[in-house]
């Protein structure tokens, strides 16, 4: 699939453009033949920045890849026709449970050339509305954010769409619709307005041993910054982190009022910030944990990808 997300400043309504990137490299040309579309294939690039439940136990903060071989690799092992390389870098697909499939009308001509051809599947007309969003832990700044409602009826499946606001591309995201929202929520791409950065108060942070135990006292602070001559409103994301142990112990200490999920550990904020104001808001917990395990716990731990050359 290939979307196409039109909005613009002002208006309520969003046009969702659905299209299809059909490849043929059968050998064999397809010449006004019916088609089916069910599959999918994702991208990433400017998607809004999201938090994951803050597990100590099991540092449930780290991300892991799932490759898939390709259809024709699976097929060359069970043939005995080549050896597949576990190390091999596949394609990485996430495939829908396929209850949305689109029986195009129209037969269309595909010739054998494994070049991408463009088809209209069909296209929407949605109410939107229109946030910005921080998650400075993640990502530093503001994203303006496009939320769709009603988007189950839409029959959208996972893939790229381009992003397009007062007729600008924006650039392209990875669109995911195996959530359990009543809303789509679209990053339309950085909001310059607003200036936000996140930091370690290391002054006020400290570690104590107490008896068995060991006490570490966590403060963060986010400043943010209006640069509009007027007044703003946004929506700012933190968190602290879960335990499910009973020996290990989580206390928020200071959350400047904002609120707090128990079961993820998110903490937000709807800001209202006045012209070329600042603000800063301050985020502070204690963990207490067994002195056996300090080296079990981590946590705000950036990782990079970077190529080898030796």
């Amino acid at each position: 699939p290939l979307y196409a997300f039109r909005a613009e400043k002002g208006k309520e309504i969003i046009d969702i453009e659905y299209q299809a990137q059909v490849y043929n490299d059968t050998g064999t040309d397809w010449e006004g033949v019916p088609m089916t579309l069910a599959i999918l294939d994702s991208s990433d690039d400017i998607d809004m920045p999201s938090l994951e439940v803050w597990n100590l136990e099991n540092n449930s903060n780290q991300y892991a890849k799932r490759r898939y071989a390709s259809s024709k690799a699976r097929s060359q092992r069970k043939k005995g026709t080549k050896e597949v390389d576990e190390s091999d870098d596949f394609d990485e697909l996430e495939i829908d449970d396929l209850s949305t499939r689109f029986e195009l009308k129209d037969v269309h001509r595909i010739p054998s050339d494994a070049m991408p051809h463009i088809i209209d599947v069909t296209s929407y007309q949605k109410k939107v509305a229109f946030y910005n969003l921080s998650i400075p832990k993640i990502k530093s700044g503001g994203y303006l954010i496009a939320r769709i409602s009603d988007w189950e009826s839409l029959g959208l499946i996972d893939g790229v769409a381009n992003l397009y606001y007062n007729n600008t591309f924006q650039g392209f995201t990875n669109l995911k619709t195996q959530q359990v929202n009543d809303t789509l929520d679209l990053s339309l791409g950085k909001e310059s307005s607003f200036s936000v950065s996140r930091k370690k108060v290391s002054s006020k942070s400290r570690k104590n041993l107490i008896g068995f135990n060991i006490k570490e006292n966590l403060t963060y602070e986010i400043l943010l910054k209006n640069n509009k001559s007027e007044a703003v409103a946004i929506q700012l994301k933190d968190q602290i982190p879960v335990s499910t142990s009973k020996d290990i112990v989580v206390i928020p200490t200071n959350l400047s009022n904002g609120k707090l999920d128990p079961l993820t550990g998110e903490v937000s904020w709807n800001v209202q910030l006045g012209p070329n104001e600042s603000r800063k808001i301050a985020l502070k917990f204690s963990i207490k944990y067994p002195k056996n395990q300090k080296n079990k716990i981590q946590y705000n731990i950036n990782r990079i990808v970077t190529p080898r050359y030796f």
